[in-house]
């Protein structure tokens, strides 16, 4: 059970400090970009390490993300 806990811990609360402190070293452009390409970076490794499938919508939702970050 400890250890249940040590890993819940460290992957929410830690994890969220952690966040929050590297936001604070970056102007708030960057950290609204940082922001919205998080949901694209937890897709595509869900895809490569867990073998997901993207439906159309999703690719195309990642597209105007990738877009919107750009420019």
């Amino acid at each position: 059970m400890f250890a249940s806990l040590k890993f819940g811990f460290l992957s929410t609360v830690l994890a969220f400090c952690l966040y929050t402190a590297g936001l604070k070293n970056l102007d708030n452009g960057k950290a609204s970009i940082l922001a919205s390409v998080e949901p694209v970076a937890a897709t595509l490794i869900g895809v490569i390490l867990y073998k997901e499938t993207l439906s159309a919508g999703e690719i195309f939702g990642i597209r105007m993300l990738n877009e919107t970050a750009i420019s």
